[in-house]
């Protein structure tokens, strides 16, 4: 074979360099075939997407409830703030905790009508009598 004929021979079949797909093609490539092949896997495997949507459901729930407990703390952050300003809001805490009243006051507890399961009212006195401990 001739120097004519071997280069004959290169250009008709040419450069495998040349048909090689670039390296952005290779890439994309490799990428998509690992995709594949992890979502192959993840769809096989029950517990794997089934394990995704119930923590999806389970990060709503605790943001749920964060929220909420959030709403309470300023409640209780606004309630001690209060407490430590302003007496007739520390006096009104206590009567309503401790059920406590002033001398001569009269107390009316009035039910909403409907039975509840509550038990018996608490027995600890309403007012505190003086010269009693």
């Amino acid at each position: 074979m001739g120097a004519e004929e071997e280069r004959l021979l290169l250009r008709t079949s040419g450069d495998p360099l040349e048909r090689m797909p670039s390296r952005a093609v290779q890439q994309a490539l490799f990428f998509a075939a690992t995709g594949l092949v992890v979502g192959i896997a993840t769809l096989r495997d029950s517990r794997g997407l089934r394990r995704v949507v119930e923590l999806r459901g389970e990060v709503r729930e605790l943001e749920r409830r964060n929220a909420a407990m959030a709403r309470t703390n300023e409640e209780l952050a606004r309630e001690v703030d209060g407490l430590g300003r302003e007496p007739r809001y520390l006096e009104r805490a206590i009567r309503a905790e401790l059920g406590y009243v002033k001398p001569g006051e009269i107390v009316l507890e009035l039910g909403s009508g409907k039975e509840t399961d509550r038990g018996p009212p608490p027995s600890r006195p309403l007012a505190k009598r003086e010269g009693t401990r």
